[in-house]
């Protein structure tokens, strides 16, 4: 379904007068909210916990001998970084001398390699997430190497009136039971308020066990 179409959708779930709205566009009081809601709803589902597949995107970059700090999640567009899935290869060797770099939380990482010398280059082993969110690759790449990496990307707003969802359209009705709980909460509506809960969770549990990617390894790492 479309933006509009979910939202006219919330219109008739709520009891809302009217046939509307016609458009997602320069709406002004119930509709206006209406439209809100449903982006809202959207946006919020993406921002769940885990991994969705219908957010799943694979990418990867280049190092440049030492440097070692990366902004991925701004020139790789990946909001949520599976840690468990990141390889480095060194791009003049090929592919054949790929091996997983192991994640390493930043505090640990501060406290065992921040004194050592920051210029010293070699094969990368480890990377971390900084508190600035860029990628820090440890040792400090002592060559080009193409890291491969995966995740989730930021979420979508819905702005148009044919806009769509990206997950699949048997789950786009999530969307309007998610909204009709904030419309129960504005107008007060316990009872709407129930059978929108009931009817999310529904989907939701349907939506985890079908939509969600499993990140743990279902392998060794590569050597």
């Amino acid at each position: 379904m479309t933006f509009l179409e979910l939202t006219k959708k919330l219109r008739f779930h709520c009891g809302v007068s009217g046939i509307g709205p016609s458009s997602v566009i320069d709406q002004t009081g119930d509709y206006e909210r209406l439209v809100d809601w449903i982006r809202d709803a959207w946006t919020e589902i993406q921002n769940t916990p885990g991994y969705w597949r219908f957010m799943w995107k694979e990418d990867n970059f280049n190092t440049v001998a030492g440097t070692m700090d990366y902004d991925i999640f701004t020139n790789q567009n990946i909001k949520k970084l599976s840690k468990q899935k990141v390889y480095s290869h060194n791009v003049a060797a090929g592919r054949t001398s790929m091996r997983m770099l192991r994640y390493m939380e930043y505090a640990v990482w501060k406290e065992r390699y921040f004194k050592e010398d920051q210029t010293k280059q070699d094969v990368p082993e480890y990377f971390t997430i900084l508190p600035n969110t860029q990628m820090r690759i440890w040792p400090n790449p002592n060559d080009i190497y193409q890291i491969d990496i995966e995740g989730c990307t930021p979420p979508v707003i819905l702005a148009a009136n044919d806009d769509e969802p990206a997950m699949p359209e048997e789950y786009h009705m999530a969307i309007v039971f998610y909204a009709m709980m904030t419309y129960a909460g504005y107008e007060y509506a316990p009872e709407l308020a129930q059978l929108g809960s009931q009817r999310w969770v529904k989907f939701y549990d349907e939506m985890k066990k079908n939509l969600l990617i499993k990140t743990k390894l279902a392998h060794k790492p590569l050597a």
